[in-house]
């Protein structure tokens, strides 16, 4: 592990905040899991500005070139 995982849950916990709901639904805590690995996480809420939710999507983005570096490019602006 390494920083891209500190991203990640920092992207899920802000989708959590903004959407008041867990960004991979399920029935059993497998299927959750099943979800977050291979499954698209639930569109945020239309009333989200679009710069904060471009920045909750590419953190929580899997394995996508740009999350390469820690901070997959959010500290330099160019989540959008």
């Amino acid at each position: 592990m390494d920083a891209r995982s500190d991203i990640f849950s920092f992207g899920i916990v802000l989708y959590e905040l903004l959407a008041e709901q867990h960004p991979f639904e399920g029935h059993s805590d497998l299927e959750v899991l099943q979800k977050i690995i291979h499954g698209a996480a639930a569109p945020l809420p239309g009333a989200i500005p679009s710069g904060l939710r471009a920045i909750v999507e590419k953190a929580i983005e899997k394995d996508l070139p740009g999350n390469a570096r820690p901070g997959g490019g959010l500290a330099q602006g160019d989540a959008a």
